[in-house]
């Protein structure tokens, strides 16, 4: 679960070139590197999403990307590349504003992925409490088998894992800014619950790993 981030790109779309920058220092530095980018070696991206006849380039952490849409010829990007190099094409200058766009990256996801994920986060800090042999009682094979289901629409989800809105009354009274936090406990003397809680409280979901676990449990807590 990164954090989304922007960088500098370059856009070639049907013969015309956009510059798009995240800030507005970006600007000089991306043009430097544009004029002597290379002409070859780049970092192949795969995008879906991407039009058809059109291609950013952008230059992340020391290297260059490329992502190419349908019908995108390499060829088009190198004759660019030497036309902008030499000066043939002046959309360089600082003062044409109109090319400071800014970019993000999106991510999509299946809603029951989004939720088995999270019921995982808490399997496995269950595991590593109480060992791989008890992970492996029959008591935890409904969460298990659902976590392992390759099923696309599930309406279970909300019978292992659901939202929760409220927990400062189990949460430890000092936690790290934006800190990852989980912990279990038992409830009823049967009811074994995972409380998830990631990114400072953005993200919050209690877990039902087990409603008939007969073995002692003491709470356990895990800060990252």
């Amino acid at each position: 679960m990164g954090k989304p981030y922007s960088i500098p790109t370059l856009q070639i779309k049907q013969g015309t070139l956009q510059i798009h920058i995240p800030e507005k220092d970006d600007w000089e530095p991306f043009i430097e590197r544009l004029l002597k980018c290379p002409e070859d070696g780049f970092n192949d991206v795969h995008s879906d999403h991407m039009p058809a006849e059109t291609a950013l380039l952008g230059f992340h952490l020391g290297e260059w990307h490329l992502a190419q849409g349908d019908g995108f010829e390499l060829q088009t990007l190198v004759q660019h590349l030497q036309n902008l190099k030499t000066g043939q094409i002046n959309i360089l200058s600082q003062q044409e504003s109109v090319y400071r766009m800014r970019s993000h990256q999106h991510l999509t996801y299946k809603e029951v992925d989004y939720y088995k994920v999270i019921a995982k986060y808490a399997f496995n800090f269950l595991a590593h409490c109480i060992g791989q042999d008890a992970i492996l009682e029959s008591t935890f094979d409904p969460l298990r088998d659902w976590i392992m289901s390759e099923t696309s629409f599930d309406n279970q989800v909300f019978q292992y894992v659901e939202m929760v809105t409220d927990s400062n009354s189990t949460l430890p009274e000092e936690l790290p800014e934006l800190a990852h936090f989980m912990m279990i406990t038992k409830k009823n003397e049967l009811e074994l619950n995972a409380l998830v809680y990631l990114y400072g409280g953005a993200v919050m979901h209690l877990v039902r790993l087990s409603a008939n676990y007969g073995e002692e449990f003491k709470p356990k807590l895990f800060i990252l």
